[in-house]
């Protein structure tokens, strides 16, 4: 029984940060109102936790880990049909962020300045890693930096994503993100091919 309410606080403690992070931000955010929020003493809070950013990076790192295993995948480039693959994925984000979106924010807005603030770095990173495979895959003879072309269009798939993401109704937001990958994606090959 023991074991049961040491996961029950734990819980609770999480919650409270989540709801903490989201609307303060980690920089305004308390362990006061998160312990608070919990129904539990400071004191015992640092039981569980060591200090507020190992609080947030368990908040955010199960989403992310699972985020980072549908970006870092050596898949695309043996899948034949990189489109429908491409698609596939951004369908479990969706359906990702959608049961996530308070923790996808609490990134997005709240822990710039933190180790855990990087990840939308690292994301970008990951992703513009997969584009260039994907580029490369299409045009061997180009004059251009690769890699620069790439990192720039994960920028503006992450950038535009936050953009739908903030700014659509959660009814719209597969349909909207889907429209805007498709014309990202429209004649792909071919335009690689003309660079």
């Amino acid at each position: 029984m023991a074991q049961f309410l040491k996961e029950e606080i734990r819980k609770r403690i999480i919650e409270s940060a989540i709801k903490e992070f989201r609307e303060k931000g980690y920089d305004k955010a308390s362990i006061k109102n998160i312990s608070k929020g919990a129904d539990v003493a400071v004191g015992n809070l640092y039981r569980y936790f060591e200090n507020k950013e190992a609080l947030l990076k368990e908040v955010v790192n199960p989403v992310f880990k699972e985020l980072a295993q549908m970006i870092n995948t050596e898949n695309m480039l043996e899948n034949i049909d990189y489109k429908s693959y491409i698609f596939d994925n951004l369908n479990r984000f969706l359906d990702l962020y959608i049961d996530n979106k308070t923790i996808f924010f609490i990134v997005i807005d709240g822990c710039k300045g933190t180790k855990t603030g990087y990840i939308i770095e690292d994301f970008i990173d990951m992703l513009a890693d997969n584009i260039n495979n994907l580029v490369n895959k299409f045009n061997t003879d180009s004059c251009i930096n690769m890699y620069e072309f790439s990192h720039a269009l994960a920028v503006a798939v992450v950038q535009g994503g936050i953009s739908i993401l903030r700014n659509s109704k959660d009814e719209d937001v597969k349909n909207n993100f889907f429209q805007y990958i498709s014309f990202l994606m429209n004649d792909f090959a071919e335009r690689i091919n003309k660079i």
